[in-house]
């Protein structure tokens, strides 16, 4: 493996690390296929770097340890559940479940285990200790399902883009929007999937009847 490609690994999605793998080549690639989707942002950092920006060069260490703390946490509930974080945007991320080994709604229910393990995690998070003074965070989450449209592209002064696009997208923005801090919104498209029987019984049903799950 070339030494680049293996100091990338760490830092780009498990799906395109795939593809790399297989193709060391940088080319321009466009793919798609059925996954949930999950997007989460967190709930009370932007008053807590307006804070810690006040405190000079010390502020955006602190800031960076406390991320690389949350989002370590939450990365860690989305992988248990088969998840791939692909984009990260400031205090949110984007993760998808694939859904080409398994049928869409298993991924789906897979991704609700996700937001339900991450939410729990989060309770060390509810009163955080800073410089600038406590300061309570949570989780807002939404979830949607549908076709993935992902891309590669770039190489201009090589550098390269991973941009995942389609409607699932456009649903976890909405969904997010409604979310209170310390609860998942599900899409109408996602209870629509939900819906359809046939899931295995080592996956626990979803709250029947709704669109909103409390931590």
């Amino acid at each position: 493996m070339p030494s680049t490609l293996a100091a990338m690994l760490p830092y780009i999605p498990p799906r395109l690390a795939r593809a790399l793998l297989a193709h060391p080549m940088l080319t321009p690639m466009a793919e798609q296929f059925p996954a949930a989707v999950l997007f989460a942002d967190i709930s009370g950092f932007t008053p807590l770097t307006e804070a810690l920006a006040q405190h000079g060069a010390e502020g955006p260490e602190e800031m960076t340890r406390l991320l690389n703390a949350y989002f370590s946490r939450l990365i860690t509930a989305i992988e248990a559940e088969g998840g791939e974080v692909v984009k990260f945007s400031g205090d949110a991320l984007t993760a998808l479940f694939p859904a080409t080994e398994e049928p869409l709604e298993h991924a789906t229910r897979r991704a609700v285990q996700a937001t339900t393990a991450m939410h729990a995690l989060m309770g060390d998070f509810a009163t955080v200790p800073t410089s600038a003074g406590p300061i309570t965070l949570a989780v807002k989450i939404g979830v949607g399902v549908g076709t993935i449209a992902a891309f590669r592209i770039g190489g201009v002064l090589e550098r390269w883009e991973y941009v995942v696009a389609g409607d699932p997208i456009r649903q976890v923005a909405e969904a997010e929007q409604v979310a209170h801090p310390g609860e998942t919104v599900l899409s109408p498209e996602s209870m629509a999937v939900l819906a359809t029987p046939g899931a295995p019984s080592s996956l626990p049903p979803p709250c029947p009847g709704r669109s909103t799950l409390h931590a």
